[in-house]
């Protein structure tokens, strides 16, 4: 599933590549629990969908659940999970065809 929402997304075809991955989050919650990377990697591009179709209110409640799962698993202190809150997107880091420009 999360193949189909890949090739939905390098399409910019956001509305496609949204209703692939939440059926592979919802697959993953379910199967390989809210700690397991490759379901903090679908939440990523899940939010990062939502931020191109310009819904900042559900971006937000993703990251923090990144956040949430990132702090809880690396034991980090309440006082410094602030600092997390600016945490730039794992998928903002990988090439996206609308972000490369040719010479």
């Amino acid at each position: 599933m999360s193949i189909l929402g890949m090739s939905s997304f390098s399409l910019f075809d956001y509305y496609q590549a949204m209703h692939w991955f939440r059926k592979c989050l919802d697959a993953q919650l379910s199967l390989l629990g809210m700690d397991h990377p490759s379901t903090v990697y679908t939440r990523d591009y899940l939010a990062l969908i939502c931020f191109y179709r310009g819904q900042l209110v559900e971006v937000r409640v993703l990251y923090e659940a990144i956040t949430s799962t990132y702090c809880t698993a690396n034991k980090v202190p309440v006082d410094e999970q602030a600092a997390f809150a600016s945490y730039e997107p794992i998928a903002t880091r990988t090439w996206h065809p609308k972000l490369y420009l040719s010479v």
